[in-house]
């Protein structure tokens, strides 16, 4: 865990702290990024790009299948509930994560081409449309997920959504868009990250404590209340104090 290489490893990939296995992928993206980032950067039609970002969604659903079918057949259905260490590589290994990474960058260059263009119907203020249809999406495939096979939603299916809600989001516009953009939203945005990180470890000492101390509903109530209070200023204050430092130190460094 500590030398960020625990999702290589299918079954401690949530070892020490689950949701850290996604600090162990990025350490993997941030590594190809100046080779692979660097050659999608190049690819300046607008064409090209749409169709590189269908071909990574693809590219991510095919292999979860692929893996899936060959390896854990199980994991197409929904009858059974067995956890294997191929299960454990469609979810957490960084190979098979890598398109949503790349996907984001060819995502970003696709939205300053647009943004060039003062004409588009994607201009400032105008992306409603785009993110509550990705929204609609997202929430239409998840109402259905029964249908689908829970290696191919775990990976990939819902990126075509989740790339138009970044898009339309970008560039603003809408009552959600401006809810986001209040200043408490803004910094609980900023926090998420170790809110992400965080919100196991912390809920565990809260979960021992309540067994001795919780015997009622009402005090099981005010656990979570003082639980989500704890977390929330534990993660403000390691933004402000760790994460913004850190960031501005390597900024300034390179």
């Amino acid at each position: 865990v500590l030398g960020l290489v625990q999702s290589w490893i299918p079954q401690d990939a949530m070892f020490w702290g689950g949701p850290a296995w996604s600090l162990s992928v990025e350490a993997f993206f941030y590594l190809t990024f100046p080779f692979l980032g660097r050659m999608l950067w190049k690819i300046e039609s607008r064409r090209v790009q749409l169709l590189t970002l269908v071909s990574l969604w693809l590219w991510m659903c095919g292999v979860a299948y692929f893996l899936a079918a060959w390896k854990a057949p199980f994991f197409l259905g929904h009858d059974a509930v067995a956890d294997t260490s191929w299960s454990a590589v469609i979810k957490f290994n960084p190979l098979v994560r890598l398109p949503e990474f790349l996907a984001g960058i060819v995502l970003c260059k696709l939205f300053l081409s647009l943004e060039r263009r003062p004409t588009s119907i994607l201009g400032e203020r105008r992306g409603a449309w785009l993110y509550l249809v990705g929204l609609v999406a997202a929430l239409a495939v998840i109402g259905e997920e029964h249908l689908l096979p829970p290696a191919v939603l775990h990976d990939g299916l819902l990126l075509p959504a989740t790339c138009a809600i970044i898009l339309g989001l970008s560039f603003g516009g809408g009552v959600i868009w401006r809810w986001l953009s209040c200043p408490v939203v803004v910094v609980l945005g900023q926090a998420s990250y170790s809110m992400y990180l965080l919100h196991m470890p912390v809920y565990s000492y809260f979960a021992a404590a309540n067994k001795r101390l919780v015997h009622s509903e009402t005090a099981a109530w005010a656990s979570l209340l003082v639980y989500l209070a704890v977390l929330f200023g534990v993660c403000c204050v390691i933004f402000f104090k760790l994460e913004e430092p850190a960031r501005r130190a390597i900024l300034g460094r390179f």
